[in-house]
């Protein structure tokens, strides 16, 4: 038995050749993914992390995803899409649920800092240019994101009249090529200053504003920097590895097959516009060209001029072949399609919604795809409420209270108020009347409640409750009439009846 299990050992120490005479190398197990053959050569198999790459390629993947935002169709309506599925036309709605002991709503102090931050919300309040929205901060925010991997947001405080206000920094102020130990053992990695730990400590930003036009010098010719607390700056990225210094663009994997397609259709286009016009050469009657070279200028040489109902005169014995370039564009929907469709996954968007192609897709493709895409601006949504709206609003809130903005409530109680609940952007059904009698069905099986509906038509529940009881108190007085009303009508039908 235990002869067995030794042979059973995958640590045991194997002889050269086994008892049946096979070789060792005759049992050894790989992976095939792992071999090094003529087939795999040029697959990388050594070992080189994340932040390596980083600092090594950060800059150049930054300024060719800006590039492809200038000038590829494709690459603005990915852009556009992240802004108009994770923020929408009403960007995140706060709703404050600021409790009792007991766990009911106290619904004055809600409303009281519901209305306060909607207020700070205003152009001229939350920003420091006094040019944008919260709205508008988070739309630049999501475009950041997407288009470079990540944003900078400075949090000052004392600023405005709420006493806290935002400012957004381009994150290529964050110099990835500004490394250095420093005497107190912390590291400053691609402009990111870290602990012992690898937390970031504080931020070191190029110092110059390298969008001013008329800047001083080139961005990176300079060896200044501004090193801002990490407790002032929000540093925000969709960490893909841990201990990962920096983000990169989301459409990293997309970027070269966007910039050969973008290539192709110019190719594409500029033939077939060549094989639109009309052209040709003149042939002399010996392949002599001396009879035309005779004439001294420009102006009174022969010249074929495209006109319509127009015929040109040669001189004696030339004549005119016409030149057609073979422009052909047999395969070009297929392959657009084909490249489309990669590009989609790589950027994890819907192919009919990147590439506006409704007509080879039919209603359950078109609702299996649109589903997927949904859960996945769902969870970049929560990434978004977590890591960007609630500190922003804890943040708000202590300088609010500070400050007496909120009708005198008292600083004592902040994790009270500190109770954000921010409704993103939701979609309409794709099958309303079927998706609704599915609703009713969950609510009914007690899976899913009202407010669970509510919520996911992008409404918040006790907003709509409170519409309704608003509804309900001033249609009373008319229901009542027209109650009545009904009520008078039947009695004097049935008076008539009774007569008859």
């Amino acid at each position: 038995m235990l002869d067995k299990l030794s042979r059973l050992n995958p640590f045991r120490r194997e002889s050269k050749t086994s008892s049946a005479g096979y070789s060792r190398a005759a049992w050894k197990r790989s992976f095939d993914a792992a071999r090094v053959n003529r087939l795999t050569a040029d697959w990388a198999t050594g070992f080189k992390s994340l932040n390596n790459s980083l600092h090594q390629d950060l800059a150049a993947l930054r300024q060719r995803s800006r590039h492809l935002v200038l000038n590829s169709d494709y690459a603005v309506k990915f852009l556009a899409m992240v802004k108009q599925n994770v923020v929408g036309a009403d960007g995140m709605r706060l709703s404050v649920h600021a409790l009792q002991p007991n766990g009911t709503l106290d619904e004055y102090d809600s409303k009281i800092c519901t209305q306060g931050f909607n207020n700070w919300s205003k152009i001229g309040n939350c920003e420091v240019t006094g040019t944008l929205s919260f709205k508008d901060v988070l739309n630049l925010v999501v475009t950041h994101l997407a288009r470079d991997g990540e944003a900078l947001v400075y949090k000052i405080n004392g600023q405005g009249d709420w006493g806290f206000q935002l400012q957004l920094i381009d994150p290529a102020r964050l110099d990835e090529k500004f490394n250095l130990d420093l005497q107190n053992g912390n590291k400053i990695r691609m402009g990111v200053e870290v602990n012992s730990w690898g937390k970031p400590v504080a931020y070191h930003l190029v110092d110059q504003n390298i969008n001013d036009p008329v800047g001083r010098g080139a961005f990176g010719q300079t060896n200044k920097h501004v090193r801002v607390p990490a407790s002032d700056m929000m540093h925000l990225f969709i960490a893909q590895s841990a201990e990962q210094l920096r983000g990169y663009p989301w459409m990293h994997t997309a970027m070269n097959r966007l910039n050969m397609l973008n290539g192709y259709e110019e190719a594409a286009v500029t033939s077939a516009r060549i094989s639109a016009s009309a052209m040709g050469v003149i042939l002399s009657p010996d392949g002599d060209a001396a009879a035309l070279a005779d004439y001294d200028d420009r102006v009174s040489a022969p010249e074929i001029v495209a006109d319509p109902g127009s015929f040109p005169v040669l001189p004696p014995g030339y004549d005119v072949k016409e030149w057609m370039p073979d422009t052909k564009q047999a395969n070009y929907s297929d392959f657009v399609r084909a490249t489309l469709r990669g590009l989609a996954s790589g950027l994890n968007v819907s192919y009919h919604s990147l590439g506006n192609d409704l007509e080879n897709v039919n209603f359950s493709s078109i609702r299996a795809g649109t589903l997927e895409e949904r859960e996945a601006w769902k969870a970049i949504q929560g990434w978004v409420i977590e890591h960007f709206c609630n500190p922003v609003y804890s943040d708000w809130l202590k300088m609010a209270l500070l400050r007496g903005r909120l009708a005198n409530l008292p600083m004592s109680k902040f994790e009270k108020f500190n109770n954000p609940v921010w409704q993103p952007k939701r979609w309409p059904w794709v099958d309303p009347l079927k998706d609704i009698k599915a609703q009713e069905a969950a609510v009914m099986m007690g899976v899913k409640s009202v407010s669970d509906v509510i919520r996911e038509t992008g409404r918040d529940p006790d907003e709509v409750w409170r519409e309704l009881e608003k509804d309900i108190t001033r249609l009373a007085p008319i229901l009542a009439k027209l109650g009545q009303g009904k009520t008078a009508q039947l009695e004097v039908t049935n008076n008539v009846d009774q007569t008859n």
